[in-house]
């Protein structure tokens, strides 16, 4: 309890002690080595090996990439991850002339921005 605020706590499972990979990393059970930030989800595994730390040179991507990480504010990285493909769904698949040509937003983008931030809502309730 903080400041007389009850604060909610969420206990992860065991892991195992690592002694072969250097501190920071594991590995699994293919003896492949990763950050430990990824360890907790298969989610967060496949977003290490395939894009985390990876240059990006295509303007779509990294247009997708900063939208996306301002969509991150208050949630967490697995929760933009989950809500990726209803991202790309709403946002024209991140082609950044479809999105400027959007003068205004449309309903559809009002009704899946809001389905996407009540379910995040939902998540975050104590």
């Amino acid at each position: 309890m903080e400041r007389g605020i009850p604060v909610k706590t969420t206990t992860l499972p065991e892991m195992p002690e690592d002694s072969a990979a250097p501190t920071g990393l594991f590995t699994d059970d293919q003896q492949v080595a990763r950050c430990v930030w990824c360890r907790a989800t298969p989610a967060y595994q496949h977003y290490h090996d395939h894009e985390w730390g990876f240059p990006v040179k295509d303007d779509r991507r990294l247009f997708e990439k900063i939208c996306l990480e301002g969509f991150q504010a208050g949630l967490s990285w697995l929760t933009i991850l989950n809500k990726r493909e209803a991202f790309r769904s709403g946002f024209a698949n991140f082609e950044m002339d479809e999105v400027a040509s959007l003068a205004s937003p449309t309903a559809s983008v009002y009704c899946w921005t809001l389905a996407l931030f009540a379910t995040a809502a939902r998540l975050l309730r104590p």
